[in-house]
């Protein structure tokens, strides 16, 4: 599902429907560009990775990720700066 220079899809909704005959429709919606939303916080690295796996030109990283990203180094940065203070 990976597209070169686009990435991979974020989540998937499937949508099962029961015809009048009793067969069944199955039809899946991919999405590609908007934060999906999580029963649990997911940690930021893992969109790096994914990212990484599956690369993005700069012009396909939605808005959302690259904020989470960049928030996510800086804390990281702050986090690393702290710790070698306190060696000192």
């Amino acid at each position: 599902m990976y597209q070169p220079e686009s990435g991979t899809w974020f989540s998937a909704t499937w949508v099962v429907t029961k015809n009048s005959d009793g067969s069944l429709d199955a039809k899946v919606f991919f999405n590609y560009d908007d934060e999906p939303n999580w029963d649990d916080d997911i940690h930021p690295g893992l969109y790096g990775i994914d990212l990484e796996d599956f690369p993005r030109t700069d012009e396909n990283i939605p808005e959302w990720l690259s904020s989470l990203l960049s928030n996510a180094a800086k804390a990281e940065n702050e986090r690393r700066a702290k710790a070698e203070e306190g060696k000192k």
